[in-house]
């Protein structure tokens, strides 16, 4: 549950530390790469363990990461690394609810 919450977090720092580095619009690619670098880095420096991320523009794709997957041996994040994607607003939905009183 900490991991998810983590990555909730990093997600949303993320898109934070974004907004700034996506109206900067660097011109080079290898600046582009260096922005997005520095939004996970900051992710990171703010708190998440760890962030990986995945931009795809235009048939390029980037992938960066920052920080440790595993807080208690410290492996670091790679780029390379999947995540599961699941929803749990669904399960509102299947919960059993009592009828009211029939009069």
């Amino acid at each position: 549950m900490k991991i998810r919450m983590a990555l909730c977090g990093g997600v949303a720092a993320l898109s934070i530390c974004a907004g700034p580095v996506a109206a900067a619009q660097p011109q080079d690619s290898s600046d582009q790469a260096a922005a997005l670098q520095s939004a996970l880095d900051g992710v990171h420096e703010a708190g998440v363990p760890g962030v990986f991320a995945e931009v795809r523009d235009f048939g390029r794709t980037w992938r960066g990461a920052s920080g440790v997957a595993d807080v208690a041996t410290g492996r670091p994040v790679t780029p390379d690394m999947l995540q599961r994607v699941g929803s749990t607003t669904v399960e509102p939905a299947r919960t059993p609810m009592p009828l009211p009183p029939q009069s």
